[in-house]
């Protein structure tokens, strides 16, 4: 819980809100009403400006899930609690934490959140381009490669629809362009070689607003959910994908779920891949790593 008077360091990016300008003022008027001592800095890069957790009572990021894992990734191992109040396009991990999707309330409603230890995932990648550069960071919700990774590159062609038809689009677009792709998958528990359409791992349930890819996924169950689909003609591919809504996915034939705390992936092809909806470019290997009650959230 914080109170009216705690420090409070407010990140918002603009850029996140760019689709919602008059929730975006109504925020920025109701922060310093709300909270005493609050400390605004709104900023339009990927990226956080550089902060010290460790100069305020709480840290509260207002943006889309992309935001999130930039802020988490200064704040993970720390214990000043992470606020989050959603300006994104799909703002996926409020759904599974419970809170507010409605800005202003989300504000209003951290003043009575208790704080609780979140999983983080600390991963690395080879990409193709250039050759075996490393990419290394964290993942807070969702991290896909294949179709989910081409379908959130996809999403920027579709910015100005919003909502669920701006994923549609995009979803639909890379189901017709993604070719399968071969990996070996190796876990703590079972390796093997799997041909696929695509491979996502989850630390919360839902991504792109409304698909729920890993139903039973919570971030505090020390747990990765991994969510696959093996290969299959490409019409019943799309047959697939409304499935993916009602959550009920592990009922089909060609979709693999199962649970890890580790994992690498070694795709015999370079593969379209994001975290938290934020592009990682084309890559052929993965390694990913569960970070146990690493950041501590409102919620």
């Amino acid at each position: 819980m914080i109170r009216v008077d705690d420090k409070i360091l407010f990140l918002v990016n603009r850029s996140a809100g760019r689709s919602r300008r008059g929730t975006l003022q109504r925020l920025l008027e109701a922060i310093p009403t709300r909270y005493a001592r609050a400390e605004i800095r709104v900023y339009d890069a990927l990226e956080a400006p550089a902060f010290s957790p460790a100069d305020y009572d709480c840290v509260v990021v207002c943006g889309g899930d992309g935001s999130v894992q930039a802020v988490a990734a200064r704040m993970q191992g720390t214990q000043v609690p992470l606020g989050i109040v959603p300006l994104g396009s799909g703002n996926d991990l409020i759904k599974t934490l419970g809170l507010p999707s409605d800005p202003v309330q989300a504000l209003e409603a951290l003043g009575a959140a208790g704080t609780r230890a979140m999983d983080v995932v600390r991963f690395s990648t080879g990409r193709s381009e250039p050759a075996q550069e490393q990419n290394r960071g964290i993942m807070v919700n969702t991290l896909g490669l294949g179709l989910d990774g081409l379908a959130s590159y996809e999403t920027r062609r579709y910015r100005a629809f919003g909502g669920r038809l701006m994923y549609w689009l995009a979803v639909l677009r890379a189901a017709r362009r993604q070719p399968r792709f071969t990996a070996q998958v190796t876990t703590e528990h079972r390796s093997g070689v799997m041909e696929l359409w695509m491979l996502t791992l989850a630390n919360g349930s839902t991504e792109g607003g409304h698909f729920r890819v890993a139903p039973q996924s919570v971030p505090w169950d020390g747990l990765i959910h991994v969510t696959a689909i093996r290969a299959m003609p490409r019409t019943a591919l799309l047959l697939y994908l409304p499935w993916f809504i009602s959550g009920r996915q592990e009922r089909l034939r060609r979709v693999v779920m199962f649970r890890c705390r580790c994992l690498t992936v070694q795709s015999s092809r370079p593969v379209r891949a994001h975290a938290d909806g934020e592009d990682l470019g084309e890559l052929s290997c993965l390694s990913a790593n569960l970070q146990v009650g690493a950041l501590h959230v409102l919620g």
